[in-house]
């Protein structure tokens, strides 16, 4: 059988591109064809023709594709950059628009063709002298600027359209005969590398391989990247298969029987609040989170896939919220020793390496990676150093030591009796204040002061209590609400935030919601609206303000979360926030009691208002709400409208 011979030497594709009318198909057509159309028709998406030439003693096949200028195809015809070897960028010369488009159109190369492809800069229409408003000085100037070949051609007239397209196909065929000359070399050079890898030791490899790198053609750089990538990994491989055989045989030998440690195991079960947020210690906070984070023990995956990961001053927590119930697991960031990046290649994603000390446990080693297989690594690994350097935990373990030997103070006779209370409530007032002022100095010494702060805030609630129980209410009325305030001043230690909470931002701000409104709405009733919960929730969280649309969303996300609330709107469009124990109907229903047990039979909007705790138009949608139930009845009169029971239905049965 005769062997088919290749009719061409070399195949190229070149791309014309530009703005719409600018004559592209004409040039298209005066080249491949010899023709011209005076009618303008607009390309729709892409058109190419092919044309064989023979240039310095080559067979070229040449694929010249036509592009769209328009807006609308203009995501079609990039996709067409990638296997361009050489661009025509076309313009107007009657047309400035489309020059000063050109500039658009380089940066679109930059971005989506090969950095090596071949260019030049073609002025239209140039046949057109009365109408020409661009000269050729500017056209040369531009294309100087670019460092690419200028032509001013008329497709109408044939004025240097050959040449444009010869002189175009000539440089890309000197650069790919070029680039297929050294080939050769790299290929050569390239079995050396891998025969030097194996002679050499691991550090000297690495740096064999960056210079090789730098070394290496940028046209094939990322092909031999690639190979010594993949030697470097099976080397890391088989370092790690070496290092565990030795650690399985100094256990086998009987050194004091020690072994390696799952790091699942090290980590201990994490609280949850009824909100789903991590339960943290008095004086712990939240300092950064990052979701689809999955879990390996050692060098093995585990079930915990794609969960969130947050690291707090004290601790590195890791809740699975996907599954029901949520899983939820802690490890203390004392016993991370060294944090240690991976990088990804190809399907592994990029990890860090935590190396845990088992020391303690009687075991060699541990260590676990977090994979971050939807990115994020580096945001994370910053925080979790910072709060390794911070060492938190080692400042709360030497405040719980105070704070014992101050309750193990023995008894002296100066504190008794009433001069000794005043004393101590002076010494405590004196406190209080220094611990104000110490605290609010600097942000870092406020972290470490969250713990004396909350007991305070612990403390003031307690006497609130006591004052509201006492017989003189009415007279302590001004200092209750004086510590209210000052409660609701000292907020939420550890606010949630887009830079802590990162994509997971609005789950995590529906549940610190609902934490907060757990204390805080059955002092309202169980009900509130937006606005009240939004100046209340601003104000606890100090200067890490929510905008009105975020905290919507948070409110919204209370029922699909089943945090215990929902979000409902009456038909007077007021917007509020309840409680699911106060439902519509129920809500009803209690309304009718209150009403069947009123000294006056009826219910008006005020006492409503008062016994509920709730604000007037509020109280007003629900009697009108428990009117379209049919559970109340008013009665319109020159005083306001008053509510009474419906018995109409128990007067129908009787008749």
């Amino acid at each position: 059988m005769a062997r088919h011979e290749n009719p061409f030497d070399m195949q190229i594709k070149l791309l014309m591109i530009g703005d719409s009318g600018v004559g592209k198909t004409c040039l298209l057509l005066r080249y491949a064809n010899d023709s011209f159309s005076p009618t303008f028709i607009t390309t729709i998406g892409i058109d190419f023709k092919i044309k064989n030439i023979e240039l310095d003693g080559k067979k070229i096949k040449l694929q010249i594709w036509d592009t769209a200028g328009q807006e609308r195809f203009r995501t079609i015809t990039t996709s067409y950059f990638r296997g361009a070897q050489g661009i025509l960028l076309v313009y107007d010369v009657t047309d400035r628009a489309s020059f000063q488009s050109i500039r658009n159109w380089v940066g679109q190369i930059q971005q989506h063709a090969d950095v090596h492809v071949n260019k030049i800069l073609i002025g239209n229409k140039c046949d057109m002298t009365d109408d020409k408003v661009i000269s050729t000085e500017e056209g040369q100037a531009l294309a100087d600027e670019y460092g690419v070949r200028f032509y001013e051609t008329s497709a109408k007239n044939n004025i240097n359209v050959e040449g444009g397209f010869i002189d175009i196909a000539r440089e890309v065929k000197n650069r790919l005969m070029e680039e297929g000359g050294s080939h050769k070399k790299e290929r050569l050079a390239i079995y050396v590398l891998f025969f030097l890898l194996e002679c050499m030791t691991d550090n000297m490899a690495k740096i064999f391989i960056i210079w090789r790198f730098d070394w290496a053609d940028n046209g094939i750089k990322s092909l031999y990247w690639l190979k010594c990538s993949f030697w470097c990994m099976i080397m890391d491989a088989k370092n790690d298969a070496k290092h565990n055989d030795a650690v399985r045989s100094k256990g086998s030998n009987g050194s004091n029987g020690l072994t390696s440690i799952s790091s699942i195991d090290m980590m201990q079960p994490l609280t949850l609040t009824p909100a789903g947020r991590p339960a943290l210690y008095p004086s712990e906070v939240e300092v950064y989170s990052q979701d689809n984070v999955s879990l390996y023990d050692h060098e093995e995956k585990t079930t915990y896939k794609y969960g969130r990961c947050v690291i707090t001053t004290h601790r590195l927590l890791y809740v699975q919220e996907q599954v029901t119930p949520n899983i939820a697991l802690c490890l203390s960031l004392s016993l991370i020793i060294k944090v240690t990046k991976e990088a990804g290649f190809l399907s592994r994603s990029a990890k860090l390496r935590l190396d845990l000390d088992a020391v303690d446990s009687g075991y060699i080693t541990a260590h676990m990676k977090l994979s971050f297989k939807c990115g994020g690594r580096d945001e994370f690994y910053g925080p979790l150093c910072t709060a390794l350097e911070r060492k938190a935990w080692l400042k709360s373990r030497n405040s719980q030591l105070v704070d014992r030997r101050v309750q193990n103070r023995p008894f002296r006779t100066c504190d008794a009796g009433i001069a000794g209370i005043l004393r101590r409530q002076q010494e405590e007032q004196k406190k209080s204040v220094e611990l104000t002022a110490t605290a609010f100095s600097d942000l870092t010494n406020l972290m470490s002061r969250a713990k004396d702060l909350v007991e305070m805030m612990e403390r003031y609630s307690v006497k609130v209590k006591s004052m509201e129980k006492s017989s003189e209410k009415e007279g302590n009325a001004d200092e209750i609400s004086l510590l209210n305030s000052l409660m609701l001043d000292m907020g939420i230690i550890s606010p949630v935030t887009r830079e802590n909470a990162g994509s997971a931002y609005y789950h995590q701000l529906a549940r610190q919601l609902a934490e907060f409104l757990t204390t805080c709405m059955p002092n309202y009733g169980g009900i509130m609206t937006l606005s009240d919960i939004y100046c209340l929730f601003n104000r606890a969280r100090g200067v890490e303000l929510v905008s009105p649309d975020d905290l919507f969303e948070a409110c919204h996300l209370q029922q699909v979360l089943q945090l215990g609330f929902h979000m409902r709107k009456f038909a007077s469009g007021l917007i509020v926030l309840q409680a699911d124990s106060f439902r519509e109907d129920r809500m009803a229903k209690r309304l009718r009691q209150m009403a069947e047990k009123s000294s006056l039979g009826y219910l008006t909007i005020t006492e409503v208002s008062i016994e509920l705790q709730i604000s007037y138009p509020l109280a007003q949608d629900y009697l009108k709400a428990a009117e379209e139930l049919q559970e109340l009845c008013r009665d319109d009169t020159f005083e306001g409208i008053n509510f009474y029971p419906n018995y109409f239905d128990s007067y129908i049965r009787v008749l």
